[in-house]
């Protein structure tokens, strides 16, 4: 009997390249975290895929604007460098930098 994966299980294929990309990170990082938090935004994509496909079958145009509301590029940037910064500095400076941050205009 073959042995049937779920379609929301990240494919073998992927998981290498994750840890291909984990093993290039320059700072202490947890595994774990870093796996989970790929495997999370990779099932969040594969929903948004299938709502969009959804979306085109019933006519809706512009999907990609909810694409982008979704998964605004930036946004892996800001994690990527506020998960650095917990290795460098306590979380009230962190704080300060994250407040400073926001308030500034897109």
């Amino acid at each position: 009997m073959t042995e049937q994966q779920h379609r929301f299980v990240p494919p073998h294929e992927l998981l290498r390249e994750w840890e291909n990309e984990y093993a290039s990170i320059p700072y202490d990082l947890n595994y774990s975290l870093f796996l989970a938090t790929k495997a999370a935004q990779w099932g969040a994509d594969q929903e948004l895929d299938a709502c969009c496909t959804l979306a085109d079958n019933l006519y809706i145009e512009d999907c990609e604007h909810l694409r982008s509301a979704r998964r605004p590029k930036s946004q892996i940037l800001k994690e990527q460098t506020f998960d650095l910064l917990r290795q460098k500095m306590d979380e009230d400076e962190i704080d300060i930098i994250r407040r400073a941050l926001e308030s500034l205009p897109e």
